[in-house]
């Protein structure tokens, strides 16, 4: 069932709704049945075998491990900075998306040592589990990078959701 010659309400422009195949490939017939290809069910997109170099910075490895880190429960706060550059970050509207993760990549092998501070009642060792089993997930999903080392340093407490005793 197509439908032919109407109207774009927002150009104006005779539309031909009807789709044809060209190479496998589904195109829209706009003004007069001229096809405009669609890239995005393009097969020479999807094709593997283009070559060519890819390079995922640090910076970029760093922000998806940082999110993929501030992700599992117990987590409080993924790299400790000092008063001053909290400030001056808050101040400018700004944080450093890399903040208490340093990485060492190599083609397709990453290392990163991650500081976090982890939620007072929470078991260490095994946020510690969960934080590697999700970075190593993310950056093999996002990047295609194997985790060889994923170092957690546990640089403090979060103690806010702790209720304190005091004696009177």
């Amino acid at each position: 069932m197509e439908q032919k010659d109407q109207p774009n309400p927002q150009t104006g422009h005779q539309l031909d709704i009807g789709k044809a195949t060209t190479n496998r490939v589904e195109v829209l017939c706009v003004n007069k049945g001229e096809p405009i290809p669609a890239p995005y069910f393009s097969k020479k997109l999807l094709n593997p075998s283009i070559g060519g170099i890819t390079h995922i910075s640090d910076d970029a490895v760093a922000s998806i491990a940082r999110i993929a880190t501030s992700e599992v429960e117990g987590v409080s706060e993924v790299g400790l900075s000092s008063l001053r550059r909290r400030i001056s970050e808050k101040l400018r509207g700004i944080e450093r998306s890399t903040r208490g993760v340093a990485v060492s990549a190599a083609d397709k092998e990453v290392a990163l040592d991650i500081t976090v501070k982890l939620i007072y009642g929470y078991s260490i060792p095994t946020t510690i589990v969960s934080i590697r089993n999700n970075v190593a997930d993310k950056l093999l999903r996002y990047c295609n990078l194997v985790s060889k080392e994923i170092n957690v340093r546990v640089a403090a407490l979060d103690f806010s959701n702790y209720p304190t005793g005091r004696v009177e």
